[in-house]
């Protein structure tokens, strides 16, 4: 009876974590290609305060891919064919 009692308080508590953590490397992630500048003056604060800034909720994932730079993309180039009869 211990622990079928233990798993249903631990595993709610699990998966807690494991999304915050999951939350925490996903804002790092984002973190990374932003400009400083634009990073300071949408927070209020320097990058190297991200994790203090994650905690309070102020930065969340949806305002980083405010001000995150656009992935490079390469222009797609019509492909020409040729055929040999």
């Amino acid at each position: 009876m211990l622990v079928p009692g233990a798993s249903v308080l631990l595993g709610p508590l699990a998966i807690t974590s494991l999304r915050q953590s999951a939350i925490a490397r996903g804002i790092a992630d984002l973190a990374t290609p932003v400009d400083p500048a634009s990073f300071r003056e949408s927070f209020g604060a320097d990058v190297d305060r991200l994790g203090v800034l994650a905690e309070n909720q102020t930065v969340t994932m949806a305002r980083l891919t405010e001000i995150a730079r656009p992935a490079p993309s390469t222009r797609p180039t019509p492909r020409t064919t040729t055929r040999c009869t």
